[in-house]
C-alpha cells in the first residue's frame, strides 16, 4: 500500500512539472519589465484645436453705439460648422478691443448648430437682466448676432435665438425673436471698417 500511495505522489509531481513547462512556454502577449502607460495608436482620434484659422467679421456696434461696424477676427477653420459658430459668437461677445462691447460678461452658449440653412443658437437667460440699454440697443445685439452669423458661414441665411432651449417671444423685451431672422445690412456702417485692434483701416 505504501509503494502505490509514493507511486501516486510522484506521479502527480511529474504532471505538474510538465503543466508548468506547457504554461511558461506558451507565448504571453507582453513580457517587457516595468509598468506600462497608455498604449497610443495611430488610428486614435483626435480633436485637432490648432491648425489653420479662418477670417471672420464680427458686426459690433460703433464706439458711440449708434451703427454696427466690421471687425475682423479668426476662428479655427478645422473645427465643425457647430463649434465654429460657437467661437464666431464667443468672440462678438467676449473678444478684447472691439470699439463699444455690447455684451455684458457672462454670455452663456448653450447650444449652436446649423440645419436647413439656419443657424441655431440657444443663450442663457442671465443676459436679460444685464444688457443696459432700449430697444436700439436690443436691436443692434440681435443684428450683431445674425448678421455676423449669415456672414461669415456660407449657406446660413437665417438666425433662429432660444433662450434657455425654448423659443421666446422676445430677446429681452423689445424685439421678436419667436421666428427665424434674417440678416439686415441696414444697420451696418459701411463708412467704417475696423480690424480686431480697434484700429481704422
Amino acid at each position: 500500500m505504501r509503494k502505490k500511495s509514493n507511486r501516486g505522489y510522484w506521479l502527480w509531481i511529474l504532471i505538474l512539472a510538465v503543466l508548468g513547462v506547457i504554461v511558461w512556454s506558451y507565448p504571453a502577449p507582453d513580457r517587457d519589465e516595468g509598468p506600462h502607460g497608455p498604449v497610443e495608436t495611430k488610428d486614435a482620434a483626435v480633436i485637432k484645436h490648432s491648425g489653420p484659422n479662418r477670417k471672420i467679421v464680427l458686426f459690433t456696434p460703433d464706439k458711440n453705439g449708434e451703427r454696427l461696424v466690421k471687425v475682423e477676427a479668426s476662428i479655427n477653420s478645422q473645427a465643425p460648422v457647430e463649434d465654429q459658430i460657437k467661437q464666431t459668437l464667443t468672440l462678438l461677445f467676449t473678444a478684447e478691443g472691439l470699439p463699444a462691447p455690447l455684451f455684458p460678461e457672462g454670455m452663456i452658449i448653450r447650444e449652436a448648430f446649423a440645419y436647413d440653412r439656419i443657424a441655431i443658437i440657444s443663450l442663457g437667460e442671465d443676459f436679460r437682466k444685464k444688457l443696459a440699454g432700449g430697444v436700439w440697443t436690443e436691436l443692434l445685439a440681435v443684428y450683431s448676432i445674425v448678421n455676423t452669423l449669415s456672414a461669415n458661414f456660407e449657406g446660413i441665411d437665417q438666425t433662429q435665438i432660444l433662450i434657455n432651449d425654448h423659443e421666446s417671444d422676445f430677446f429681452i423685451s423689445h424685439v421678436s425673436i419667436s421666428k427665424a431672422i434674417k440678416a439686415d445690412l441696414s444697420f451696418i456702417d459701411e463708412t467704417a471698417s475696423k480690424d480686431d485692434s480697434g484700429e481704422s483701416s
